[in-house]
């Protein structure tokens, strides 16, 4: 099982919006567990077992099937 903490700024609505469709997509895969959590203002990161897999850098949000594609190559990428 995979377990996926998605680190979400909690007064951004862009990131809030972003992290709603990144939940949407991977709560549909049989073995992942996924969670939204609050952090600090303008932060998005995505964690996969404890090991960060996306974090956002700059201004430039990714879009949700890029995020999907980063927890499923497990790969450290940023924007």
């Amino acid at each position: 099982m995979t377990n996926v903490m998605i680190h979400r700024c909690p007064v951004c609505p862009h990131i809030g919006d972003l992290s709603g469709a990144v939940a949407a997509k991977l709560q549909g895969e049989a073995d992942a567990v996924v969670e939204v959590v609050d952090a600090q203002e303008g932060e998005f990161r995505v964690d996969v077992d404890d090991y960060t897999v996306y974090s956002l850098a700059g201004d430039d949000l990714p879009t949700a099937d890029e995020v999907v594609a980063a927890v499923h190559e497990g790969e450290t990428v940023g924007g």
